[in-house]
């Protein structure tokens, strides 16, 4: 007879662990879910950080080549230096004692040196117009970092089409 008292009570405490087990046994899934879906969130997040900022970082170099490209050629066209006519070409009238914008003459382009700043140099210098198609390379070094702008502008009393590129130094 104990052993059937036995059974009986077995039978009770054995369906309390086993309702208690599969709630605990749900629990548990439900947590590791849960931190499964936490992870992908953290990796998630961290791998769209580091690609932004990967992103920004080009970006951020490419403004900087882009500014000192626009802004040597700005100097080109509307400044006048006789050291350097890659900073300045533009013709200057007597008369008015100003500068003319805009308005170059070939020799100070032919004339033009070559012009490096920490990382940035000139490639090359170039300009299209009816009656000739000049290239001016001030610079043999590569670089796969080039930006080009081009300007109307006279040269000769030509309307013409100047275009510079301007390149980083590799590192």
């Amino acid at each position: 007879m104990p052993t059937i008292l036995n059974k009986k009570t077995n039978k009770k405490t054995n369906k309390k662990i086993l309702n208690i087990s599969t709630k605990g046994m749900i629990f548990s899934f439900d947590t590791m879910i849960s931190f499964i879906i936490m992870l992908f969130v953290i990796f998630g997040s961290i791998y769209f950080i580091s690609t932004n900022y990967e992103k920004q970082k080009e970006n951020l170099e490419n403004f900087y080549l882009t500014e000192k490209t626009l802004l040597t050629i700005d100097s080109l066209v509307k400044n006048h230096n006789e050291e350097n006519y890659l900073l300045g070409s533009a013709t200057i009238d007597i008369l008015k004692k100003r500068v003319k914008s805009n308005e170059l003459t070939k020799e100070n382009l032919l004339n033009s040196k070559k012009f490096e700043l920490n990382d940035f140099f000139v490639k090359e210098i170039s300009w299209k117009n009816d009656l000739e198609n000049k290239k001016i390379v001030l610079n043999q070094r590569e670089s796969k970092k080039c930006f080009s702008s081009k300007r109307f502008v006279k040269i000769d009393g030509e309307k013409s089409i100047i275009e510079l590129k301007g390149c980083l130094v590799e590192k």
